[in-house]
Formats: structure tokens, C-alpha cells, sequence
């Protein structure tokens, strides 16, 4: 039996895999490692399909990815979508008057493979560059007729999010809106992401481990940022990069290296010493 057979590592991207845009060599020689012994590799991130070719580009040995932040499990092997969920239309509301009270915000929406931009702004244009996004401008009469997995805000500032907040609890929905982060041409942004209700990085990782029969002990992951706490929870082995928020610090077993010197790397190696005991 290989060393990592019937395990699953879920790894975050932005901020744990890559920063900036780079991933570091030693990560993808170790991912190379984890999966020759056995291993299943999954992304687990607030990225699409569409978002992650640049990723998959570079490692050819990702089994999974959780996309969407847990609203889509995919598979590479069949390249097959093994589950999915989509935003109800009636909650197309919250963006239409987002869109309305604050025409500076980016809106950027997801559909499968699929990227369209309903605010184009600066940092919709940063974020479609850095992540390689074709993309299109849609109206709301386009908008209409696709069913969405997922909707992104790209605000400027931290007074701009609260404000974006303040609105969203105004009106009716039944999404689940979460912050997440990235660093893109060394400038950390905050965006807002809209999803469906339920939809977390914890859920998507467990239906991804029912899928590929992962046994109780033989579930990893590794995050950086608030929207991986509850999938570092879930898993049996844990871990984060040391210079990650403290709340996520305080959820994982083992703290790694900083994300650009090769968390990944440092997490598999951590988990190679446990299994060879």
C-alpha cells in the first residue's frame, strides 16, 4: 500500500498554494510527491473552473478541486462536475441594486466554466488579468437567462465593504455572503462573494471525500484566510500558514512556513513524517 493511499488533501489557493500569482517550486515537486504515493490532491478555493486553469496549468497531477467556495465539486480525471449548486434568480436582487447604490463596486458573476462582468471597474479588470479570466460585459437582461453559482464584489476599501454590507442586509435573499482576500500585483483585495446558502469550503470538502471514499483519519487540509476555518475544522489533520489571521492559526494542527516559501510543501512533508511512523 502507498504511503498516502485513500488520503485527500484539500488545499487552498490564494494565499496558501500561490501568492501573487506564484506558485513556489517546492509545492509542486511535494503535490508530485503526495499523489505518486497514492494521494488525492483537491484544490479547495472561492475560484471557478474557469478561474483555476492557471493552476491546473502548471500542476498536471490535481485530482479535485471544491470550487466556488464548496459549491461545486469537480473532477479532473472524468472532468466531470460531481456536484454543483446554483444561485436562486429571485436572489439576483441583491445585485442588481448593489449595482444601483454603488456604480464604483466591480460585480463579476460565475457560471461553470463561464465568467461575465455586470460592473466593470479597475479591479474587475485586475482580478480577469491576474487569474487569466476571459470574460464579457452582461446586462440584466442576459443575466436573466444563466443560473449562477456565484456572485463577486470588488470593492476599493474597508469603508466601501461596510457599506456594501450595511446594503445587503436590507434586502430579502437567501444567499450566504462571505469576505475573502487575495493579493494581486501586490495589493490585497477584499471582494464579497454571494452564493448560495449552505455553500461552505467544509461542506464541499466532506462531499468531496464521500465521493472518493475517504476513511475517518485520512482527510487533510490547509487554508490561510477566515473562509477555510470551518474546512480546517472538518478535517482530521490541519494546518495554516504561520502568518495567516489568528482565528485561523487557533483552528489548524500544524502551522507551516509563509505561503511563498512553500506551505504546501511544508504541510505534505509534515503529514509524510506522521504516516511513516
Amino acid at each position: 500500500m502507498k504511503l498516502f493511499e485513500g488520503c485527500l488533501l484539500a488545499c487552498d489557493v490564494d494565499g496558501t498554494l500561490l501568492v501573487d500569482g506564484v506558485i513556489p517550486q517546492n509545492n509542486i515537486d511535494k503535490i508530485k510527491f503526495f499523489t505518486e504515493n497514492g494521494g488525492i490532491f483537491a484544490l479547495a478555493t472561492g475560484r471557478t473552473i474557469g478561474a483555476v486553469s492557471s493552476v491546473t496549468d502548471k500542476i498536471d497531477c490535481i485530482s479535485a478541486a471544491v470550487l466556488s467556495n464548496g459549491g461545486m465539486v469537480y473532477d479532473y480525471n472524468r472532468e466531470k462536475i460531481l456536484f454543483e449548486t446554483r444561485i436562486d434568480k429571485s436572489d439576483y436582487e441583491v445585485m442588481y441594486r448593489v449595482k444601483e447604490a454603488f456604480p464604483e463596486i466591480g460585480i463579476e458573476i460565475h457560471y461553470r466554466k463561464n465568467v461575465g462582468v455586470y460592473t466593470k471597474t479597475k479591479e474587475t479588470d485586475d482580478h480577469e488579468t491576474y487569474e487569466d479570466l476571459p470574460s464579457v460585459v452582461y446586462t440584466k437582461e442576459q443575466i436573466e437567462n444563466v443560473s449562477l453559482n456565484k456572485i463577486i464584489y470588488m470593492q476599493n476599501s474597508q469603508e466601501d465593504n461596510k457599506r456594501l454590507r450595511d446594503l445587503i442586509e436590507k434586502i430579502p435573499n437567501s444567499c450566504r455572503f462571505v469576505d475573502t482576500s487575495v493579493t494581486i500585483y501586490g495589493k490585497k483585495r477584499n471582494y464579497i462573494e454571494q452564493m448560495p446558502i449552505g455553500v461552505t469550503k467544509s461542506a464541499g470538502v466532506q462531499k468531496a471525500a464521500g465521493f472518493y471514499d475517504i476513511k475517518k483519519g485520512n482527510l487533510f487540509a490547509i487554508g490561510d484566510y477566515f473562509n477555510d476555518i470551518d474546512m480546517l475544522n472538518i478535517a482530521d489533520i490541519s494546518a495554516a500558514p504561520k502568518n495567516s489571521p489568528d482565528e485561523v492559526l487557533k483552528a489548524a494542527n500544524y502551522l507551516t512556513t509563509n505561503a511563498e516559501n512553500g506551505a504546501v510543501a511544508d504541510f505534505i512533508d509534515y503529514l509524510t513524517k506522521i504516516r511513516r511512523k
